[in-house]
């Protein structure tokens, strides 16, 4: 996850603002899935922004065919948008990437 700790695209990411839940075996059978929340500055700072990610990457140090999809991020009003509708999943995994979103955002300090 080093992308996430890139100082010029996320300047205030750090690793105590990053959760990492494994959720689910995807559409390829023995490929995992991992939902990625973190907040872009600290907690009492209003500009603070949260995002959540589905990836097939538990590291940096896979080959380059990671995927990593925007399932979630924050609005300016500080409620949160819901992208898991474009994950080619069925009821039963979209169940589970959504519980595992509430379990990594409410880990985020």
């Amino acid at each position: 996850m080093l992308w996430l700790q890139d100082p010029e695209r996320y300047p205030n990411v750090t690793d105590s603002t990053v959760v990492m839940v494994k959720t689910a075996e995807g559409n390829t059978p023995g490929e995992y899935w991992w939902t990625v929340a973190f907040t872009d500055g600290p907690q009492s700072d209003a500009a603070s922004q949260k995002a959540v990610y589905l990836t097939n990457a538990p590291d940096d140090n896979r080959p380059s065919n990671l995927t990593w999809l925007l399932v979630s991020n924050q609005q300016a009003d500080g409620t949160m948008q819901d992208y898991w509708n474009q994950i080619p999943w069925d009821v039963q995994h979209l169940a589970v990437g959504r519980a595992a979103q509430a379990k990594a955002l409410s880990c985020l300090p």
